[in-house]
């Protein structure tokens, strides 16, 4: 993994470690489509499997995730009316292929069952209006993902909102396509950046990835 990636990613596991002893499981999501979300959920899931955590990192809608599509559909296989793939130390699931909402008993249940047979599962399920919410009732924190230089949007403030009355536990901000210098940046979120990823370095966590396999 590129030195800068590799380094930002595990500013990101430590900063969940000191939040959030395992077992955990935690939701990364965003307020809008196209912040990252998955691509930091795969990046954390990595650096997560390399200090020998048992990692799972989880799709919950594959028919959008960037990080089902570094592992390849065809190396999928069923386990338990799961997809499932496993590689050293990080085991990927796919969840609702069929499209359909999964009930709220049925979450939970799944939250559940990450958190007692892994030290760390990521979920990666969308954007937190409609998509994630149910999922951010039950994990132990919930990480946002925000593109830098995008335009604020009221959706932003509406998925805080939609956490606080949830009573999720924000961990805190991702910053996507940061600046390659400098601090933390300020993204269009009025929280704290917890770690940052630079411009362009998202796809070539992607391509790593699918060379990996």
């Amino acid at each position: 993994m590129n030195q800068t990636l590799y380094r930002q990613f595990h500013v990101l596991r430590a900063s969940i470690e000191s939040q959030t002893p395992s077992p955990a499981v935690l939701l990364i999501s965003s307020a809008l489509p196209q912040d990252g979300a998955s691509d930091v959920a795969l990046g954390l899931a990595r650096a997560l499997a390399e200090v020998k955590y048992a990692t799972a990192i989880v799709s919950a809608r594959p028919a959008r995730s960037a990080s089902l599509e570094t592992i390849g559909r065809r190396a999928l296989r069923s386990k338990n009316g799961q997809n499932h793939v496993a590689t050293a130390n990080l085991e990927r699931f796919t969840i609702g292929d069929d499209g359909a909402p999964l009930s709220a008993t049925r979450v939970r249940q799944l939250v559940e069952d990450f958190r007692r047979r892994f030290d760390f599962a990521i979920i990666e399920a969308g954007e937190i209006l409609p998509d994630a919410l149910p999922f951010a009732r039950h994990v132990n924190g919930v990480v946002l993902s925000v593109r830098v230089g995008r335009v604020p949007s009221a959706a932003d403030q509406m998925a805080v909102d939609a956490l606080d009355r949830a009573g999720a536990k924000i961990l805190g901000v991702v910053a996507v396509d940061a600046p390659k210098s400098g601090g933390l940046p300020i993204p269009p979120l009025d929280m704290p950046a917890i770690a940052a990823v630079p411009g362009g370095m998202t796809e070539q966590l992607r391509a790593e990835a699918r060379a990996s396999n």
